[in-house]
Parts: structure tokens; C-alpha cells; sequence
């Protein structure tokens, strides 16, 4: 099981409840608000009651405070230590710097959305997946075998697609015969056709980028040998 990192924020409302879904999935779970070793999580009001009325430089000058010193480095120490970094939403800045370390860092991570407050941002496109609900961000983190949704494959071609494909390449030479093809369109072998049939793009305009069509598609040639292509089709291909 993963080890999360919830970045978020002292009046996100829904910050308690997700940690807890997430330590009932399995997971190791660090809780800002409730650091390991009987700590408590730090606000700025420890600080200073009136923290919010502080000049710049009296901010810039208590960021050395002792609590303010002990309260990043129990945040940071967690950090090094997960794998894992869900945001959750609404948050303010200090969250989303913690989320934009760990993708720099390459780490897995996810956004848990919320309405309250909600504006598009672009930069969310780092991560690696926006969740809607606590359920799903608990779906995407089971390992995949436990997935409600299996993962995502590429579709392998049948025996049916493979003769379907053949009926593609006597037509091709066919046409290549009677010379009713473009000369780039030699580019085009029997097989590189087949594939292209199957995989959905047998109308694919090559005299657009030819070159570029016939790479893409000698690429998945590989895939056909695995469904047994010479019993199927035999000499004639």
C-alpha cells in the first residue's frame, strides 16, 4: 500500500474524512493537522494571534520563528517519506507548492476536486489523476488487480479481423495492379495495410504523410504474428 502525503488546508472540510478513507483502504497516511509522535499540526495563530495582519516583513521574519522552524520540518520529513500525494481541495498555496514537489520529484499524484470554490487551472495537467469523489480517488490508488475498473489495453486483433484484413490487401493489389495507386502509396505493404485495417484506420489519408502513416503503422506489425497470421491467411499472404 501507498504512503500519502494529504496536502491540503485548516479549513478544507473534508480534509479529516479522506484521510480516514484512505488509512481504511490500507494506506499509511500522514495528517498535517495530527503529526506522528503526539505533535500537533501548526497554524500561524500559534505564532501569533493577529497573524493575518502582519506586513510582509514581519511574515518574512517569522518564518525563522521555533514553531514556524518545527512546524516545516515535521511537513517536510513527511514528504520525503510518501510515495503518494493527493491534494485535496479547497486549499491555499503552501499546499499546491508541497503537490508541485512531488511531481518535480516524479512521485505519484492526485487531485481530489471540489465545487466549493472551484476555478479550471491548467497546471493540473501535471498530475497524474483528477478524482471527483473520494471513492474514486480510492479506486485509482488500489493496486490494479483490485481496481473496480480493470486497466485500460490496447484491442487485439481476432481471426475475424485478421480475414477481414486479408480482403483489405487483395483489394490494395489489386489496385496496385490496375495502377489505380498514387507512388507514395507503395509506401503501403500487404501487412502494413492489414494492420491499419484493424486497427481502425484503414482510411487513414497517407497522401497527407505518408511516411509518417507507414512508421505508425509497422509499428503494431508485431501484434498480428501473435494471432497466428500464417494459419489463418497461409500462403496467400
Amino acid at each position: 500500500m501507498a504512503h500519502i502525503y494529504v496536502a491540503s488546508s485548516w479549513r478544507c472540510p473534508t480534509q479529516p474524512g479522506v484521510v480516514q478513507a484512505l488509512r481504511d483502504a490500507g494506506h499509511e497516511v500522514y495528517d498535517f493537522r495530527n503529526p506522528p509522535g503526539g505533535a500537533t499540526g501548526f497554524a500561524w495563530s500559534e505564532v501569533d494571534p493577529a497573524w493575518l495582519d502582519w506586513s510582509i516583513d514581519t511574515y518574512r521574519n517569522l518564518l525563522d520563528h521555533p514553531r514556524a522552524v518545527e512546524g516545516f520540518g515535521n511537513d517536510l520529513e513527511a514528504m520525503e517519506w510518501a510515495d503518494t500525494f493527493v491534494l485535496v481541495l479547497p486549499c491555499g498555496r503552501s499546499a499546491h507548492l508541497e503537490l508541485g514537489w512531488a511531481v518535480g520529484q516524479g512521485l505519484r499524484t492526485a487531485i481530489l476536486l471540489s465545487q466549493d470554490g472551484f476555478e479550471p487551472e491548467l497546471m493540473y495537467r501535471m498530475v497524474d489523476h483528477l478524482a471527483v469523489s473520494t471513492e474514486e480517488l480510492v479506486d485509482w490508488l488500489r493496486p490494479p488487480d483490485e481496481a473496480t475498473e480493470a486497466p485500460r489495453r490496447e484491442p487485439h486483433p481476432t481471426e475475424a479481423d485478421l480475414i477481414a484484413a486479408l480482403r483489405v490487401v487483395e483489394a490494395v493489389n489489386r489496385r496496385r495492379e490496375a495502377r489505380e495507386l498514387e507512388p507514395h502509396d507503395d509506401l503501403l505493404s500487404p501487412i502494413v495495410t492489414a494492420r491499419c485495417f484493424f486497427w481502425g484506420t484503414c482510411k487513414h489519408t497517407v497522401t497527407d504523410r505518408p511516411q509518417a502513416a507507414h512508421d505508425a503503422m509497422e509499428a503494431h506489425y508485431a501484434a498480428a504474428h501473435s494471432c497466428d497470421l500464417d494459419r489463418i491467411v497461409g500462403a496467400k499472404w
